[in-house]
């Protein structure tokens, strides 16, 4: 399984202003309005102004200031910045940006999918927090919830294999289930394993909604 393991979801808060503009030109009505409105909470031009300090574009790039203007924007529900965030921490861009009150804003702004299961991944591999497995478990169940494919098959996971909750076979199968049948290739090879287990060794099959398909060999 090729997955990005999530190297640190935490950043220093910048101070907003002039910083890292050069680039652009002190003289830059299109920049002064862009900062404008980033700092009046428009998510549109914070979402921008993030785009800008990751690529460079326009302005010296600027991780840490990037992840602010995202987190700006993020906490403004603005869709696009919460992806853009994740790919920063998958990518370890975050590492030069550690602060505790990163740590709080992102927990405050944990409402997509995206955003849990990477700090799910962080309390699990304890990066730039205490590890906790159990902490991990309840933000990959918020973003199992919300629809994300990988916290679904990773919940699974943990019950299946009891890492640190109680090992439940009928919620294993069940998480396996809702993400084998979003294309999780995964969580339908566990589900054939467990099939296999079940009919093949002779094992009692729970009565349990999360274990139905154990009734006959799943197809997808």
């Amino acid at each position: 399984m090729n997955r990005s393991i999530i190297a640190l979801l935490v950043c220093t808060v910048f101070l907003l202003g002039t910083h890292g503009f050069e680039a652009f030109g002190s003289d830059s009505s299109e920049l002064n309005q862009l900062l404008a409105k980033g700092e009046q909470g428009d998510a549109d031009a914070q979402f921008e102004l993030g785009r800008m300090y990751e690529s460079g574009e326009g302005v010296a790039e600027h991780k840490c200031e990037a992840l602010e203007w995202y987190r700006q924007a993020a906490m403004n529900e603005h869709e696009g910045s919460f992806h853009n965030l994740g790919s920063l921490y998958s990518n370890g861009e975050a590492v030069a940006c550690d602060s505790a009150e990163w740590q709080h804003h992102i927990q405050l702004i944990a409402l997509e999918g995206d955003v849990q299961y990477v700090w799910g991944w962080m309390y699990y591999i304890g990066e730039g927090v205490a590890e906790d497995k159990q902490e991990a478990a309840k933000w990959w169940r918020l973003a199992a919830e919300n629809g994300h494919t990988y916290a679904q098959f990773y919940l699974g996971w943990m019950y299946d294999q009891g890492i640190e909750i109680a090992e439940d076979d009928c919620e294993a199968g069940r998480w396996y289930a809702i993400a084998a049948y979003d294309g999780d290739v995964d969580a339908k090879a566990n589900m054939l394993m467990m099939w296999y287990e079940y009919n093949k060794e002779g094992v009692a099959i729970p009565d349990c909604d999360g274990l139905a398909f154990l009734k006959e060999e799943p197809t997808f």
